[in-house]
C-alpha cells in the first residue's frame, strides 16, 4: 500500500521537470503520466515491498526542488535540499553522488548564462569533461576503492542473468576504457542472445521500450527548444548514472531495478515526442484533445470577429459612397 502511494507520487515532480525542461510544451501530457505509472518493469518492482519506490520518489523530489531553487534563485527552499539529499544517500549512495554532479554542472551553466548570452559548444564540452573527472574522483575515492570495485563486479556477476562474466579490472585506466561499453550493457541489456527464460524475454521486451525512449529523447533534445540549465542537469545525471552503475553491475536482473530512474529520465527528455504520439493516438480514436478544441473555438471566434469588422467597414464605405453620389446629383 505504501509503495503504491509512493509510485503515484513519483509523477508530480516528473511533470514539473518536464515543464521546466520544455517551457513551450503544453501543461498536461497524459502520455508521460501513463508511461511513468505503467511502464511494465517499474510497475512490477514498485508493487514489491522493496526500497525502489521510496528511493525513486526521493530522487525526483530532490531533482525537481533543485531545479526550482536554481531557476527561482530561492535560497529558503534550498534549505530543504541537504536533509533530502541525505535521505537519498542512505538509500542509494550512487544516486546521491550522481545528483551532486548534475547539480554542480547545472550551477556552472547558470553562471555561464549570466556571463554570456549563449553557451558555446567548446565551453559546454569542457564543462562536461571536468564534471566527468570530478565524478570519477568521487567514485574512486568516496564510493568504491579499486579492490571494492572488483569485488562488487564479481559479486554481482551471479545468478541466471549474468553478462560479461569473469571480467575484472586491472587498472583505473582499464576501468575508464570499458566504462562506455558497460554503460550500454547496463541501459540496454538483455540482448537477443541473452534470452533463456520467460523473465529474460520480459526484460528484453522492456529493453525495446527503453531503446524507443532513448531515440525519442535524443530527437526531442535535438529538434525542440529547451532550457539549457535543466537539460545539462538531466543529461549529466543520466550519463554519470548509467556509467557508474554499468561499471559494477553484471546482471541484467539487477539492472532492471537500478535503471528505473534512468528510464524515467528518458521519459522526461522524450516528452515532446511522447505528446505527439498521444495526439496521433487520440486522432486515431476520434477523440479531439480539449486544448485543441479550445484553440479551434478561439480561432472560429476570431474569424467571426474579423468578418464582422470587414462587413462593418464595407457597409461604412457603401454609405459614404451613397452620400457622395447624392451630393453629386
Amino acid at each position: 500500500m505504501f509503495n503504491a502511494l509512493l509510485a503515484v507520487l513519483v509523477y508530480p515532480p516528473i511533470s514539473y521537470i518536464v515543464r521546466q525542461l520544455y517551457p513551450n510544451l503544453s501543461d498536461r501530457s497524459h502520455g508521460v503520466m501513463t508511461l511513468v505509472l505503467f511502464l511494465p518493469l517499474p510497475f512490477l518492482f514498485f508493487a514489491v515491498p522493496m526500497r525502489d519506490a521510496l528511493s525513486v520518489c526521493l530522487f525526483f523530489v530532490f531533482l525537481s526542488l533543485s531545479i526550482q531553487c536554481m531557476l527561482s534563485r530561492d535560497e529558503v527552499r534550498g534549505l530543504v535540499l541537504p536533509p533530502l539529499w541525505g535521505l537519498v544517500y542512505l538509500l542509494r549512495p550512487e544516486l546521491a553522488l550522481v545528483l551532486l554532479l548534475g547539480l554542480a554542472a547545472a550551477g556552472v551553466v547558470e553562471v555561464l548564462r549570466a556571463l554570456e548570452s549563449d553557451i558555446s559548444l567548446p565551453a559546454l564540452t569542457t564543462l562536461l569533461g571536468g564534471i566527468g573527472l570530478v565524478g570519477f574522483a568521487l567514485f574512486a575515492e568516496l564510493l568504491y576503492s579499486f579492490e571494492r570495485a572488483n569485488y562488487q563486479l564479481a559479486y554481482r556477476a551471479s545468478g541466471g542473468a549474468v553478462y560479461l562474466e569473469g571480467m575484472q579490472y586491472t587498472s583505473w585506466l582499464d576501468f575508464l576504457l570499458v566504462a562506455p561499453a558497460r554503460a550500454l550493457y547496463f541501459q540496454f541489456a538483455p540482448f537477443p542472445l541473452h534470452i533463456e527464460s520467460i523473465f529474460h524475454l520480459l526484460a528484453f521486451a522492456a529493453t525495446v521500450i527503453v531503446i524507443i525512449l532513448f531515440v525519442s529523447a535524443v530527437r526531442s533534445l535535438y529538434h525542440c527548444e529547451y532550457d539549457e540549465t535543466v537539460a545539462v542537469f538531466l543529461v549529466v545525471v543520466y550519463l554519470a548514472g548509467i556509467m557508474g552503475y554499468g561499471a559494477i553491475n553484471s546482471n541484467f536482473g539487477t539492472n532492471v531495478r537500478h535503471r528505473i530512474v534512468f528510464e524515467f529520465l528518458l521519459v522526461i527528455m522524450a516528452a515532446p515526442v511522447i505528446q505527439r504520439w498521444e495526439l496521433v493516438f487520440r486522432q486515431w480514436l476520434g477523440v479531439v484533445p480539449r486544448q485543441r478544441g479550445k484553440d479551434h473555438e478561439e480561432e472560429s471566434e476570431t474569424e467571426k470577429f474579423n468578418s464582422h469588422v470587414h462587413a462593418g467597414r464595407q457597409h461604412a464605405n457603401d454609405t459614404e459612397y451613397q452620400k457622395y453620389s447624392e451630393k453629386s446629383d
